[in-house]
């Protein structure tokens, strides 16, 4: 499947973005070399990973790495691609297992440290799934985020932490794939989502959802068009 990239101002069409279904989805993205930036970048990959893995039954996600496209790279191992040994070894494919970015309450299962082999909340990867209303509570209503629930934000749950609350709500307004790009963005930016030994980072110097709102760049300034 190929997909057209149009400039939201102008509606000219930038690139495509090509997606191959199997056990082995090869991602392709090819874009002008203006809009070869990190912003764009992590905007068009978090589409894919929030999307195609169910889109085209995917259960791994390959992309072919260049030398000579630093930026691209530093994008995709943010992403949590690595170097693949068993999809065409040697020929410089990296490869991304199914890890969904956010969990049912919104923490960034795709930048969390504490277990660098969890396969992430919503895959059942959490070992604090035995007693979380959230993960109940959404898996019992079919829900893909807290974001979805008609009782939105509900107490005496992860959402009472003002971080994760803020995440939420950030996912209801702008989507799933925006919050998933911004935090990309931020890290690569420098944001440190979890400082080494502890679950606590930048994020949680902000006092205020709007504070939150405003480190993840809500406005949407940082976009290129």
């Amino acid at each position: 499947m190929r997909f057209s990239i149009i400039e939201r101002c102008g509606d000219r069409a930038i690139g495509t973005v090509e997606i191959f279904g199997g056990v082995y989805g090869v991602l392709r993205i090819d874009l002008c070399s203006v809009y070869e930036t990190t912003d764009v970048l992590c905007e068009l990959v978090a589409c894919a990973v929030c999307n195609f893995y169910d889109d085209f039954n995917i259960l791994n996600m390959c992309v072919k790495m260049m030398q000579n496209t630093p930026e691209r790279n530093a994008v995709m191992q943010a992403f949590g691609f690595v170097p693949s040994e068993e999809y065409r070894s040697g020929m410089n494919y990296w490869l991304r297992k199914r890890k969904d970015p956010v969990a049912f309450c919104g923490l960034a299962c795709s930048l969390c440290e504490h277990d660098k082999n969890c396969v992430g909340c919503q895959q059942g990867g959490c070992e604090a799934h035995g007693w979380c209303k959230n993960y109940i509570c959404c898996r019992e209503r079919g829900l893909d985020g807290c974001w979805e629930c008609s009782d939105f934000p509900c107490n005496d749950s992860m959402l009472d932490k003002p971080r994760i609350r803020a995440f939420a709500s950030f996912a209801k307004q702008f989507g799933v794939e925006e919050l998933t790009a911004c935090m990309m963005r931020n890290r690569l930016n420098g944001t440190v989502y979890h400082k080494n030994g502890s679950l606590v980072g930048d994020y949680d110097k902000c006092k205020t959802q709007a504070e939150i709102f405003a480190m993840l760049g809500s406005d949407h300034a940082h976009r290129n068009g």
